[in-house]
């Protein structure tokens, strides 16, 4: 358990917030205190900014006590960081987004930053390559696209009950998810579902073209499609053809001269 932990729980015990202690200067003789988000059992901690000398910290409450010179300060820092956290979980909640203490403990260190999201760069991706339809891409190219789009976002729904989810989320098993999704839901063939995953893969590398990824999360996920051996035709199967052709044949040489006594 953290040094003087503090629990703040909210909807049904999913996220913790706690606040310790950590790593003593030996110029200052002051602690780093250190703010712990755990939720779902994950837990992140995110340096807070403030110190304090064990003497001054009060286990019970989490905050410094007013003999510290920069006891307001510190507490002030403490309680807006309490309320941010706060609000960053149910604001997520709200809109029905992934949450996760990485994410939270991601905003914490870059205030303002708003994070990134797979259906939104889907959708900025698809933008651009509408802009080059006619140019250097086909109208067909990026109607698979927009289709990728629908079934990746049905994919979200179904497999994790949100709206989107975060880039830094994706892993090689958000990937086989997908796949096992597009055969057994979507009854797609195993050709169609890699071709889907690496039509995916792009969009990522555009994501990481544009600095909102720094590595491709399914790198480690090969793409293999399956060999497509086409059987030979039976006698049957020839035979029917030639008739066809037979007839198409005959047909045209009974036209033709009619045309040219209409002529």
């Amino acid at each position: 358990m953290p040094v003087g932990a503090l629990k703040s729980s909210i909807m049904d015990n999913r996220l913790y917030i706690s606040y310790f202690l950590h790593k003593e200067s030996a110029v200052t003789q002051k602690r780093t205190i250190y703010i712990s988000i755990t939720i779902a059992g994950k837990r992140e901690r995110v340096n807070t900014g403030g110190s304090v000398r064990d003497v001054h910290w009060d286990a019970a409450k989490c905050r410094i006590k007013n003999q510290d010179e920069d006891a307001f300060t510190n507490n002030k820092l403490l309680a807006a960081l309490n309320t941010k956290v706060t609000e960053i979980y149910t604001d997520s909640l709200k809109q029905n987004l992934p949450v996760s203490a990485k994410m939270i403990r991601d905003k914490l260190r870059s205030p303002g930053e708003t994070s990134e999201y797979l259906l939104r760069l889907i959708q900025l991706h698809n933008d651009y390559v509408k802009r080059k339809v006619g140019i250097e891409v086909s109208k067909a190219t990026y109607t698979k696209y927009c289709t990728l789009q629908l079934k990746v976002k049905a994919f979200i729904r179904k497999e994790y009950k949100s709206n989107d989810i975060a880039l830094d989320q994706l892993n090689k098993g958000f990937l086989m998810g997908f796949e096992l999704y597009l055969k057994a839901d979507e009854h797609i063939g195993h050709n169609t579902a890699i071709k889907y995953i690496q039509f995916l893969k792009r969009v990522i590398n555009y994501g990481i073209g544009m600095e909102w990824l720094k590595y491709h999360p399914f790198k480690a996920f090969k793409c293999s499609l399956h060999q497509v051996v086409r059987e030979c035709l039976t006698q049957e199967e020839i035979d029917a053809i030639r008739y066809r052709l037979l007839n198409v044949t005959s047909a045209y040489r009974f036209a033709l001269p009619c045309h040219l006594l209409k002529g």
